[in-house]
């Protein structure tokens, strides 16, 4: 029989008034930012019914993932040389998700704009329930919604934003079943995740603090994972040396790819990852912070190797940023995000810097 004691609980009874409160004050605030930055920041890609039209930068990975929906395996299938169809190869997750929901390619091509509004109002739920305050929620919403971590999903016809909703999920949800299913999903939608799972680990077990069941789940998760890959490679599935190869030959500007990624808001970013370091320092897990601050050099390191596109590579480093609101001062945060209003942001990054324009919306 189903109980009705929460009814009549008064706690449970105010714990679901507050969560009602706070999901309307974050599609507010997400509503309202939303707003003001697409007023501010221009999308370049007009997409119709299954149709594209924008400069191809923004647009050239579209017939491949409109061929990965129709036929999850297919690239794995019919290799192509195109590098673009290399990196798509295993990123399965998203387009099983499409294919099973029998999703048109009008659909497909608009899933990075809803993802991106996913995003942005993921993020605002999870900066209401940790700082408890509107003006922080508010100033961190634009430092977000400036970042290319959310522009790309209004310029780029990728499933990035989808990718990094998985990523803000894992970090920051209440739930470590939530957490732990996240991963599974994460692993499979984009390989930067595995390369970044140590950091965001224990960023996680600095909010959240993780069972000890937990890192043994996500083990489990990354070694099958890896066994797939490890076999395919050993029955000559070759995307990881073709991409290797192709990454080799780029001459990208890493530094100021990063920094359009996140403008001024690298500050809390880079103050989070501090954070995270003298927490374990403090709490005398040395050796665990030697292993974090090892494991965030070596992720950033691989990062700047294997992104032809720094600007979207980096946007990984979205739940640091979080992190890093709430840890600021209410003035200091507003005065970042107004300098994110005013200073432009990166389209996109090319190897010979040809391409560091601002979506200056004039």
């Amino acid at each position: 029989m189903l109980s009705t004691d929460f009814l009549r609980h008064p706690t449970s009874h105010v714990r679901i008034t507050d969560y009602i409160k706070r999901s309307g004050l974050a599609l507010l605030i997400s509503a309202t930012v939303l707003l003001v930055t697409l007023a501010r920041f221009c999308p370049i890609t007009e997409i119709g019914h299954g149709t594209i039209s924008g400069p191809e930068a923004y647009v050239y990975r579209a017939p491949y993932l409109l061929a990965q929906v129709k036929v999850p395996t297919g690239l794995l299938k019919t290799p192509n040389e195109d590098p673009n169809s290399t990196a798509l190869r295993w990123r399965l997750f998203f387009p099983v998700v499409a294919h099973t929901l029998h999703l048109t390619p009008a659909i497909v091509l608009q899933l990075p704009r809803i993802g991106a509004g996913m995003l942005l109002a993921a993020c605002i739920l999870f900066l209401t329930r940790l700082t408890r305050d509107w003006r922080k929620t508010l100033g961190g919403a634009v430092l977000v919604a400036t970042s290319w971590a959310f522009l790309v999903g209004a310029e780029w016809i990728a499933f990035d934003p989808l990718f990094l909703l998985l990523v803000v999920i894992f970090v920051f949800a209440e739930s470590e079943l939530v957490s732990v299913s996240v991963a599974a999903a994460a692993l499979w939608s984009d390989e930067r995740f595995l390369i970044f799972l140590l950091p965001l680990v224990f960023l996680r077990h600095s909010i959240v603090p993780l069972s000890r069941r937990a890192p043994l789940w996500i083990a489990g998760l990354v070694a099958s994972y890896a066994s797939i890959r490890i076999a395919a490679a050993w029955l000559g599935e070759n995307s990881v040396t073709r991409q290797f190869s192709h990454q080799a030959r780029l001459h990208y500007p890493v530094l100021p790819g990063w920094y359009f990624t996140f403008g001024v808001g690298w500050l809390l970013v880079l103050l989070a990852m501090a954070y995270v370091a003298k927490r374990l320092w403090s709490e005398n897990t040395i050796p665990l912070a030697v292993i974090y601050v090892a494991s965030l050099v070596s992720a950033l390191g691989a990062l700047a190797f294997l992104a032809g596109d720094t600007t979207r590579a980096i946007a990984i480093c979205l739940p640091f940023l979080i992190r890093g609101i709430v840890l600021a001062r209410t003035g200091v945060l507003w005065g970042l995000a107004a300098l994110s209003l005013v200073l432009p942001t990166a389209c996109y990054v090319y190897a010979d810097c040809r391409f560091l324009c601002s979506c200056f919306s004039g």
